[in-house]
C-alpha cells in the first residue's frame, strides 16, 4: 500500500501513461512526475529530501524517485584566512601529559609547551613572536606556545600577497631582486661586470658550495639555456650573498633543458633536442674549456630529454634515472656497472659513473584495469626502448620535472597534467592530476617528504600555467600557498633553488630572462626544501 511521502516503486513511469506522484518511481525525467515534482537520480538506496524509507520493502535498488525540487545544503561562510604558523586553539588545552605545539594554545606555563617551546602570556591580542596573529585559532587574552627568538620577530607570511617588486607580487616579508637579465653583462658587488651577457631562456637551475680557497663560505647558481645555442651558464656568489661572477661552463650544446644533481656534486643537463638530444655532465666549479667534451651515456640514441635524478640509497647499486618530453618518450633509468661504482666509492672519483659502460632501461607502467585513466597500478623496466616508447604514448606522455626521496620516485606529465609517485622497492604507482597544485589531498606524501630534513617547514615548486606563473608550497599538513606571483611576468617559473644557508631563493622567469634573489626581509632562512616537478595550472 502506497504512504504519501515514503519510497514506494510503482513501475516505469512516463508522461504518456501514469505520472509517478511524491516519492514513487521509478522516472526518467520530470516530466514522469506529476506537478511541480522532479526525478532525482539516485545511486542504490541513496536519500532523497522530502522523502523516508529508503532500502525498505516498497524501495527498489538504483531506482530514480520523484520528489520536491532539491534544495542545496547552505554554503557555509569562509573562515578568515590561515597561514603556515597561524595560532591554533585547543580546546582540550595545553599540559605536561599532551603539550602544545609552536603557535598552539592555551597554555599557562612553558611545562605546557613542547620541549625549547615557551608559554607566551597574553593580556589581550598581543602578537605572538614567530606566531601569525588574527586567524580563526587567535581567541583573545589566551597563552600560546612559540619558539623564542633569536634575530627578532619574523615578518614572512607565506601566501599573505601584499607587496609588489620588481614585477613580483610577493608573500609578506619577502624582498626581491633582479641579478641577471638575458643580453645584458652581469653586474658585481665590487662595479665590474661579467665579460659576456647572461644567457637566454634560463631554465633548469641549482646551487652548488663553491670549493675553492679564494671563495670561502661562497655558492655557485648553475643555470642551463634553452636556446638553439645552449649550454649551462654559473653565477658565483660571495658568502654573503653578493655576485662576484658569471661564466658559461659548457658550450656547443642545445636546448638545455632541465637537469639535476649528483650526489658527487656535479649538475647533470639535458638536452631537449630531438634525435639529437644527449645528457651532460657539468663540474659547477672548472671553466668550460676544461669540461668533458662528450655527453654521458644516458642519452644513448638520443631525446627530448628533461630532468635528472639518482636513487642512491644504497651507494653500492646506485640507479640514475632521465625523463623525457616526447609523447613518445620513455623514461630511462641507468644501471652503472658494479665495478665502475666500486671504484669510485673507493678512490672518490666518480668521474666515470656516468660514461662509462652500463644497463639502460626504460620504463613500462601497467595500470591496474590497463585503462590510461587508471590512478594506479604497478610497473616495470625494459631494455626495449621502442616497447617503452609506445607505452609512454598511451599512459605518460612528456614526462618532465623529476624527483626521488626515501625509495619513491615523483614525476610530472605536462599533457595530462599529472603527478606519478613510484615505490621503487615495491614496485607500485599512484597518479594524481597536478592542476590543483602538486600534492593535492595527498599531505602523507609532504609529510615523508619533509621529515627528511626536520628544520623543512614547506615544500617548495615551480608552476607552467598560460600567465600568472609563479612560486608555490605545501606545508607539513598539505596546506597550499602561493609564494610568489606576477601579473606582468607571463613566463613559466623555473630554476628554483635555495643557497646553502637557505636564506637566499633564486628563480627564473624563463622567455623573461630574469633571475631573481629572493630573501625574507627578517633575515631568517626559508626553511624549505625543494622538489624538482612543476604545479601544472589551466
Amino acid at each position: 500500500i502506497s504512504q504519501p511521502g515514503v519510497m514506494n516503486y510503482v513501475g516505469e513511469c512516463s508522461s504518456g501513461s501514469y505520472l509517478c506522484g511524491l516519492c514513487e518511481g521509478d522516472c526518467d525525467s520530470d516530466s514522469s512526475c506529476e506537478g511541480d515534482l522532479v526525478c532525482v537520480e539516485r545511486s542504490g538506496y541513496g536519500a532523497v529530501q522530502g522523502c523516508t524509507g529508503e532500502g525498505g520493502s516498497r524501495d527498489m535498488y538504483d531506482k530514480d524517485v520523484c520528489a520536491p525540487a532539491q534544495v542545496p545544503s547552505p554554503t557555509p561562510p569562509s573562515p578568515t584566512p590561515d597561514y603556515l604558523n597561524s595560532l591554533i586553539f585547543n580546546s582540550n588545552g595545553c599540559s605536561g601529559n599532551s603539550p602544545c605545539t609552536n603557535c598552539e594554545g592555551p597554555c599557562s606555563t612553558s611545562n605546557d609547551c613542547e620541549a625549547d617551546l615557551v608559554c607566551f602570556q597574553r593580556s589581550a591580542s598581543e602578537s605572538v613572536p614567530g606566531c601569525v596573529t588574527g586567524g580563526s585559532g587567535d581567541v583573545s587574552g589566551t597563552n600560546y606556545c612559540h619558539e623564542e627568538l633569536t634575530n627578532g620577530m619574523p615578518t614572512y607570511i607565506p601566501g599573505d600577497l601584499t607587496k609588489r617588486e620588481n614585477g613580483l607580487v610577493l608573500s609578506t616579508g619577502l624582498s626581491a631582486r633582479i641579478i641577471a637579465q638575458t643580453g645584458s653583462r652581469v653586474s658585481y658587488t665590487n662595479g665590474g661586470r661579467s665579460a659576456s651577457s647572461f644567457h637566454g631562456d634560463p631554465d633548469a637551475g641549482a646551487v652548488f658550495e663553491d670549493t675553492s680557497v679564494t671563495n670561502t663560505g661562497g655558492w655557485i647558481y648553475v643555470s642551463n639555456s634553452e636556446k638553439s645555442v645552449g649550454g649551462v651558464g654559473a653565477i658565483t656568489f660571495n658568502s654573503n650573498g653578493d655576485v662576484i661572477n658569471y661564466e658559461m661552463i659548457l658550450e656547443n650544446t642545445s636546448q638545455n633543458c632541465g637537469g639535476g644533481k649528483t650526489y658527487w656534486g656535479t649538475w647533470v643537463t639535458c638536452e631537449e633536442n630531438g634525435s639529437s638530444g644527449q645528457v651532460w655532465e657539468v663540474d659547477p666549479a672548472l671553466p668550460s674549456n676544461s669540461q668533458r667534451n662528450f655527453p654521458t651515456v644516458l642519452g644513448g640514441t638520443g631525446g627530448n630529454y628533461e630532468s635528472f635524478a639518482y636513487d642512491a640509497r644504497d651507494r653500492l647499486n646506485p640507479t640514475f634515472y632521465v625523463t623525457n618530453d616526447s609523447s613518445s618518450g620513455s623514461m630511462v633509468r641507468f644501471t652503472p656497472d658494479p665495478a665502475v661504482v666500486q671504484q669510485a666509492e673507493q678512490t672518490g672519483d666518480y668521474s666515470n659513473m656516468l660514461t662509462t659502460g652500463g644497463t639502460l632501461e626504460w620504463l613500462m607502467l601497467h595500470p591496474v584495469s590497463g585503462s590510461a585513466g587508471d590512478a594506479s597500478g604497478t610497473f616495470s623496466w625494459t631494455s626495449s626502448r621502442s616497447n617503452a616508447d609506445s607505452n609512454a604514448n598511451q599512459f605518460y606522455q612528456s614526462s618532465e620535472g623529476i624527483d626521488v626521496r626515501d625509495g619513491l620516485l615523483y614525476f610530472v606529465t605536462k599533457r595530462s597534467k599529472h603527478l606519478y609517485i613510484l615505490d621503487l622497492d615495491a614496485l607500485t604507482y599512484t597518479k594524481t592530476s597536478t592542476v590543483s597544485g602538486a600534492f593535492d589531498g595527498q599531505p602523507d606524501q609532504i609529510k615523508r617528504i619533509l621529515d627528511q630534513n626536520p628544520e623543512s617547514e614547506m615544500l617548495y615548486f615551480c608552476e607552467e600555467a598560460s600567465s600568472d606563473n609563479g612560486i608555490h608550497a605545501r606545508d607539513y599538513e598539505g596546506n597550499f600557498y602561493t609564494i610568489i606571483d606576477s601579473d606582468t611576468l607571463n613566463s613559466e617559473t623555473t630554476g628554483l633553488a635555495f643557497s646553502p644557508d637557505n636564506k637566499h631563493m633564486y628563480i627564473s622567469y624563463q622567455s623573461d630572462g630574469l633571475i631573481f634573489d629572493i630573501v625574507r626581509e627578517d633575515g631568517y632562512p626559508f626553511g624549505s626544501m625543494r622538489l624538482d616537478i612543476k604545479y601544472h595550472a589551466d
